[in-house]
């Protein structure tokens, strides 16, 4: 059975809470680590891999069945603050926290198919999965009942896929998609 680790980033104005797009890369380890080296990138230095982003972003290609990559424009903050002014006006008001992890429900459920059909393909289930994420996205790992690992390779790629899109710049076979439509519709009905 192999290990499917998943990288989750959420990039945007961190300071104001809108995190704008979130980054989402699903493989096996055994195709990660050999692609990492391929780049040429030693997790040892965080730090030095995200100094050198603007030079391995254009390197990076995911045009191989071998992953799942997604950018999703999740606009958390705008949508959320939304939610929290229509929840002003009801008798029972809902707690900010549970905006938040109602919010992370409705971008899991957009996702859940593809990936489950992706972590399928290779002999694993939903709970196998490892999630690497920094603390942005703790919260929504532990909302979906499982436990996040320490930042990996996986986190990193899921990192440079967010800021690439902040920056405009199109990576071969990352998935791109908006759901804020779709967000809206389920958390301001």
């Amino acid at each position: 059975m192999s290990v499917i680790l998943a990288g989750l980033d959420v990039s945007g104005d961190r300071s104001k809470g809108n995190y704008k797009y979130l980054g989402v890369v699903l493989c096996t380890k055994e195709h990660l680590d050999a692609y990492i080296k391929r780049l040429g990138l030693n997790l040892y230095n965080l730090d030095q891999i995200k100094a050198r982003r603007i030079k391995i972003i254009p390197k990076l290609n995911f045009d191989s069945d071998e992953f799942l990559v997604y950018c999703v424009r999740i606009d958390r903050g705008i949508i959320a603050d939304k939610a929290k002014k229509m929840n002003r006006n009801k008798r029972k008001r809902i707690p900010t926290l549970k905006i938040f992890q109602l919010f992370n429900y409705a971008v899991w459920e957009l996702l859940e198919d593809q990936i489950r059909a992706f972590v399928k393909k290779h002999g694993c289930e939903l709970q196998d999965i490892q999630f690497e994420c920094d603390s942005d996205c703790r919260r929504f790992v532990k909302d979906l009942g499982h436990n996040p690992v320490s930042r990996g390779y996986a986190y990193v790629v899921a990192d440079m896929v967010g800021i690439a899109n902040n920056w405009g710049i199109k990576i071969p076979g990352v998935r791109e998609r908006d759901f804020r439509n779709e967000l809206e519709d389920k958390l301001l009905r």
